[in-house]
C-alpha cells in the first residue's frame, strides 16, 4: 500500500511558466506519439504539474487451464513460474525489472520507481496533502472473487464466469436495463433518475471517458468485442491469450450542450496503437490527453519474443490535442494558490487579448479540475466542479473574474491538489495548480459562502449575472447547464455508457 508524495512547489512549476496566448500550431484534433513509458500503464495518475506516475503490474502464481499445444505451455509455463513474477518490463531498477515509472512530460523521459507491493489491479486516490495512496492489487479475478484460473468456460452450454456476464446486462448494477441503450444520470437532481442518450457511435468497451476543460467528454481507447482481462480458455487462442479483440482506434467527443441526436462527433483521426486491456488516460495541464498502455497479456509480449500474439505489450505514450488547442489561450492573473470551503472571493484579471471582445464575457467560467487515478477504463476521482463566478468588463477590453470559493461542502471536491482553468468561449486557460483545502489531512474548514458583486460591462449593470443553485454552484443564462451538478452528471455518463456498450461477442 505504497504512498507516493509530491510537493505542492513542483506542482505550480508548468503553470507559471506559461505566460503567451497561443501553444501551438496545427496539431488541434492530431495525435502524437511522445514517447516510451519503460512499463505498461496498468494504472497512471498525473502527479505533479509534468510529471506522470505510471504503475504496472507484479504476477502472482497461475496455472493455465489448457495449453493446446506444446510451444505454448512452454511459454505460459515460464510466463506463470514462480521465478519470473516481475514482468520483464524494459525499465529496471535495483537489479530487476521496474513496474513504476515517474514519466516526463516536458522531456517525454522516464525515471523508473522501485514499488515494494504487487500493485496488480491496483486502485488509487489522492489525499489531502498532495500524496497519491496505490492501494489493493489482487490476482486476476472473474465473478464472485473466484481466480480466473480456476474457471473455464464450457463452449457447448456457454456458461461459466464471463459468459453470463455480458456487458449490456452487467449495466444492471446501475440501473435496470435489458440492452445496450446508453443511458445518463444527473445524481444531483432532486429526484434522480436515468433517461435514454445518444447511441455511441462505434461499439466499445473498455473506453475511457476523460472530462475536458470546455466540459465535453473525450472518448478514446477500448475494444470492439470481448471483456478485459486474460485466460488460455480453447476460445482466446487466435487471440493470444486475450479475452477481447478488435482494437477501436477511432475517439469522439461527446457535448451533452448539443441537441440531442447530435451529441457524439467521431469525425476525428485514428490511433496508431492498439489500447485494449490495461490502457490508460489522463488530462495534462495544456488541456492535452495523455494515453498509454495495453497489455492484454500475463507478461510482456514483443515481436521478438511471440510474434504470434496479435496484441503486444504496448509502451509507445500518445497525446491527443482536442479541437481548442491551436486556439490564443485565456491567460489569467492573480489566482490562488488555495482554494477553502466557503469564504472570502477573489478576483482574477484578463487582459483584453484573452476575450477577444467583452460581450464574451458572458461566457466565462471558472472550474476546479481533478483527473483523478486512471485504470481498468476508469478514472477514479475524476471531477470538475464550476465555480460561482461574475464579471467587470473594462473600457480597455480588460476584465476581472469574480470568483466564488467552492461550497462550504468537501463531498463536493475532497481536498488535494487541482487544477484551475478559466475557460472563454469554450477555450481554456492553462490549469493552474491549486491546493484545494487546508493541505494537509485533517477535518476541513468550513467558511461561509459569501455573494459576488453583480456582473458590470463598462460600468453598466449586465443581465447575466451568475446565480447560485441548490449546490453552490453557478448557471448562466443562455449557457449550457454548469457546476458541479453537470459535472458530476458527466462522471456518470461516462460509467454507464462505458458500460451499456459493453459486449461479449467473439
Amino acid at each position: 500500500m505504497p504512498i507516493m508524495g509530491a510537493t505542492t512547489t513542483s506542482f505550480m512549476l508548468t503553470s507559471l511558466l506559461f505566460t503567451s496566448g497561443v501553444l501551438a500550431a496545427g496539431k488541434a484534433n492530431t495525435f502524437e506519439l511522445v514517447g516510451e513509458t519503460g512499463v505498461s500503464a496498468q494504472q497512471l495518475f498525473l502527479g505533479a504539474a509534468n510529471k506522470v506516475y505510471i504503475v504496472d503490474k507484479v504476477r502472482r502464481p497461475f496455472v493455465p487451464s489448457s495449453c493446446p499445444s506444446s510451444t505454448e505451455s512452454r511459454l505460459l509455463a515460464n510466463f506463470f513460474s514462480l521465478s519470473t513474477q516481475v514482468e520483464n518490463n524494459p525499465a529496471t531498477i535495483a537489479g530487476h525489472p521496474a513496474w513504476a515509472t515517474e514519466y516526463d512530460i516536458d522531456t517525454n523521459t522516464y525515471r523508473a520507481m522501485d514499488i515494494i507491493t504487487n500493485s496488480f489491479c491496483a486502485g488509487g486516490t489522492l489525499l489531502g496533502n498532495g500524496s497519491w495512496l496505490n492501494a489493493g492489487g489482487n490476482n486476476a479475478v472473474t465473478t464472485g472473487g473466484v481466480s480466473d484460473s480456476a474457471v473455464d468456460i464450457v463452449e457447448s452450454t456457454k456458461t461459466g464466469a464471463y459468459e453470463d456476464l455480458s456487458g449490456g446486462r452487467a449495466q444492471r448494477i446501475i440501473t435496470p436495463c435489458t440492452n445496450e441503450t446508453c443511458t445518463c444520470i444527473n445524481p444531483m437532481d432532486k429526484k434522480p433518475a436515468y433517461v435514454d442518450e445518444d447511441d455511441l457511435p462505434h461499439r466499445r468497451g473498455m473506453g475511457n471517458f476523460i472530462i475536458l476543460p470546455d466540459q465535453r467528454l473525450f472518448l478514446v481507447n477500448g475494444v470492439g468485442h470481448g471483456s478485459a482481462g486474460y485466460g488460455t480458455q480453447n476460445w482466446t487462442r487466435k487471440y493470444g491469450v486475450s479475452y477481447a479483440k478488435d482494437p477501436v482506434l477511432t475517439p469522439s467527443y461527446y457535448n451533452h450542450s448539443a441537441p440531442v441526436g447530435q451529441r457524439h462527433d467521431s469525425n476525428l483521426p485514428n490511433s496508431t496503437i492498439n489500447r485494449m486491456y490495461h490502457s490508460s488516460a489522463t488530462l495534462l495541464p495544456d488541456g492535452s490527453v495523455f494515453i498509454a498502455g495495453s497489455n492484454p497479456n500475463p507478461d510482456v509480449i514483443t515481436e521478438a519474443n511471440n510474434a504470434s500474439y496479435p496484441y503486444k505489450t504496448e509502451y509507445r505514450a500518445e497525446r491527443f490535442y482536442p479541437s481548442y488547442y491551436d486556439a490564443g489561450r485565456p491567460v489569467p492573473s492573480g489566482v490562488p494558490s488555495t482554494i477553502t470551503y466557503g469564504g472570502k472571493g477573489f478576483n482574477i484579471t484578463l487582459p483584453a487579448s484573452s476575450i477577444n471582445g467583452t460581450e464574451n464575457l458572458a461566457s466565462a467560467f471558472v472550474g476546479i479540475y481533478r483527473g483523478g487515478f486512471s485504470t481498468h477504463a476508469i478514472n477514479f476521482g475524476m471531477r470538475y466542479v464550476e465555480l460561482k463566478n461574475s464579471y467587470t468588463g473594462n473600457s480597455d477590453g480588460s476584465a476581472t473574474l469574480h470568483v466564488s470559493q467552492l461550497p462550504p461542502n468537501p463531498a463536493i471536491l475532497v481536498p488535494g491538489p487541482a487544477m484551475l482553468f478559466v475557460v472563454i468561449n469554450n477555450i481554456p486557460s492553462v490549469g493552474i495548480y491549486v491546493m484545494v483545502g487546508s493541505g494537509t489531512i485533517e477535518t476541513q474548514p468550513l467558511l461561509a459562502a459569501t455573494v459576488l458583486p453583480a456582473s458590470t460591462l463598462n460600468g453598466k449593470a449586465t443581465s447575466t449575472n451568475g446565480t447560485t443553485n441548490s449546490t453552490g454552484t453557478s448557471t448562466k443564462s443562455g449557457s449550457k447547464a454548469s457546476g458541479a451538478a453537470a459535472t458530476s452528471f458527466s462522471v456518470g455518463l461516462a460509467v454507464a455508457v462505458a458500460l451499456s456498450s459493453f459486449t461479449f461477442l467473439f
